[in-house]
C-alpha cells in the first residue's frame, strides 16, 4: 500500500507487477483499489500486469477483474499506453 501510494504521490506511471503474487486477500485488493483511484483521480496511468491465475481468481470473484485494467505483459500495457 505504502509504496503503491508512493508512486502515485510521485505522479509515475503505476504498472504493477502481479506475477509473483500468488495469494492475494481483501486487503491487498483494497490496496489496489485505493492506489487505483487516487492515480485516476491525478489523470495517471494505472495497471495491473502479468497477473497470476490465483490472484486473477480472487479479483474475478471480488468483481475487480472489470475495474483494473489487466495486461499480460509490461510491454503490453506500454505499448496500450502509447
Amino acid at each position: 500500500r505504502k509504496v503503491l501510494l508512493e508512486r502515485v504521490a510521485a505522479k509515475a506511471q503505476i504498472l504493477v507487477d502481479m506475477s509473483a503474487v500468488d495469494y492475494i486477500d481483501s486487503s491487498g485488493i483494497a490496496s489496489l483499489v485505493e492506489s487505483f483511484q487516487a492515480a485516476k483521480a491525478g489523470g495517471q496511468t494505472y495497471a495491473l500486469v502479468a497477473v497470476s491465475a490465483s490472484a486473477l481468481r480472487v479479483l474475478e470473484l471480488a468483481r475487480r477483474d472489470k475495474v483494473f485494467p489487466i495486461f499480460h505483459s509490461i510491454e503490453d500495457a506500454l505499448s496500450d499506453a502509447s
